[in-house]
């Protein structure tokens, strides 16, 4: 089973229909490569997320210790 290649970032941010009234064109343009680093850090995130949940099994920790609130 391959994975679906993601759609450009760039691409995506640029397909947002969302439009503030009275907008620049220059606000538009910055506002827009934001958005594209911003779906960047997403995709980023769940990278590493799917990297921490592909870890193998921590050690086990042997002995009978007891904890007594927050400061142990």
């Amino acid at each position: 089973m391959s994975a679906t290649p993601l759609v450009p970032a760039t691409e995506l941010a640029a397909r947002s229909g969302v439009a503030i009234p009275g907008e620049s064109a220059e606000y538009r343009k910055a506002r827009t490569a934001l958005l594209a680093e911003e779906i960047e850090l997403r995709r980023h995130i769940e990278r590493v997320a799917a990297q921490r949940r592909a870890l193998p099994p921590g050690p086990t920790i042997d002995g009978n210790y007891r904890f007594e609130g927050e400061r142990g």
